[in-house]
């Protein structure tokens, strides 16, 4: 197993449990001001972990494809996502 597939998986999920949602609606609203997306365009969530940012652009009505390696935190993910809103892969960038 390599480096990156051991460093993402549950123990992954105990040291960054202190992101939350908040902090990622945040983040998400300056970079959608940043970059200037225009609504309902298409993102691609590379390396989405958790989902965090994900759910968030979903929520500001973006069409999401979140991708990660880590079955681990998709499935964390994929749980978070209640309403089935994003496309959740499995691959590596």
């Amino acid at each position: 197993m390599t480096w990156y597939e051991q460093s993402f998986g549950v123990d992954y999920l105990t040291v960054y449990k202190h992101r939350d949602a908040e902090q990622a609606k945040r983040e998400v609203g300056h970079m959608i001001e940043w970059l200037q997306l225009p609504s309902q365009a298409k993102i691609l969530d590379l390396c989405c972990g958790m989902g965090r940012h994900s759910i968030s652009l979903a929520d500001f009505g973006f069409d999401v494809t979140g991708v990660d390696l880590s079955e681990i935190l998709l499935t964390k993910a994929r749980e978070s996502d209640a309403q089935s809103r994003i496309n959740w892969l499995q691959g590596d960038m």
